[in-house]
């Protein structure tokens, strides 16, 4: 055997073949490089005659060659896109507020190749950073973000396709999400009566914020009246569906005579 990657299999020597058998022989052709490999494969046999009961001891032998040309070629592996993550799955977002995640398309292949096309099934996902036609060399990556903003409450799935001239040319990533439905803001009590209370003195009580439904961000909370201060809750604060914070509001009076004032609170609940 002579010739770079070529090996032969299937058959143990030395092997004797009878009249009229036949025996098949594997060569295995694994090019190391590119470009064209010729290489042969030479067979000897040796055969046996004789004659009577004493064949072996006038036995004669007669050695045959026969020579197989081989050749193969070895040639590039065509560029191939990897996807890292495979899919992209963004959980639950309210509607109208958005998250970002990053997406990695890789080329595994030994050569170049050009992404041409990327397209969205669904309006709630867009893409960001990418810009086509964009070339990948061996071993090079692609990174840009995909951006999941739903605008419903519900479920969102869609599918991202990458087109290019790989051996893969049409790439799909799946995306997912949901959109949740706002939560509600709840106030206790409704109504806070100080009852009277002697100029320059102060009196305080308290209330409580519940979440229900999905979280709420509170961004602010004021009152009305500089003689009603509110006190005792951090803003801005999110709570967790099912969560409660509480606050105080203290009323200092100014003037003899009654006083009223409102309290609100800014957040994104219904």
């Amino acid at each position: 055997m002579n010739g770079t990657g070529y090996a032969v299999s299937g058959l143990s020597y030395p092997y004797t073949l009878s009249p009229g058998q036949a025996a098949q022989l594997n060569i295995t052709f694994t090019p190391p490089a590119v470009g064209t490999d010729s290489g042969s494969v030479l067979v000897s046999a040796i055969t046996q005659t004789g004659r009577g009961p004493r064949k072996w001891r006038n036995a004669s032998s007669t050695t045959t060659t026969a020579t197989v040309a081989l050749s193969g070629s070895g040639i590039a592996a065509a560029g191939q896109i990897a996807p890292t993550p495979a899919d992209l799955s963004f959980g639950n977002l309210l509607p109208g507020t958005s998250q970002s995640l990053t997406e990695t398309l890789k080329n595994t292949g030994t050569t170049g190749i050009t992404i041409s096309q990327a397209s969205l099934s669904s309006a709630a996902f867009t893409a960001s950073g990418l810009s086509l036609p964009a070339s990948l060399g061996a071993g090079q990556s692609l990174t840009f973000g995909v951006i999941f903003t739903p605008n419903i409450a519900g479920s969102i799935t869609g599918n991202l396709s990458i087109v290019s001239d790989a051996s893969n040319p049409q790439l799909n990533i799946a995306l997912s999400g949901s959109g949740s439905t706002p939560g509600q803001l709840t106030l206790t009590p409704t109504v806070l009566n100080f009852g009277s209370v002697s100029t320059g003195s102060k009196a305080s009580l308290s209330g409580t914020l519940s979440a229900t439904g999905s979280p709420v961000t509170i961004s602010s909370g004021a009152t009305t009246s500089a003689e009603f201060l509110l006190g005792g809750i951090s803003l801005p604060a999110t709570l967790a569906a099912g969560q409660s914070v509480s606050f105080t509001v203290t009323f200092l009076p100014q003037t003899s005579g009654s006083a009223s004032a409102s309290l609100s609170f800014a957040s994104n609940a219904t």
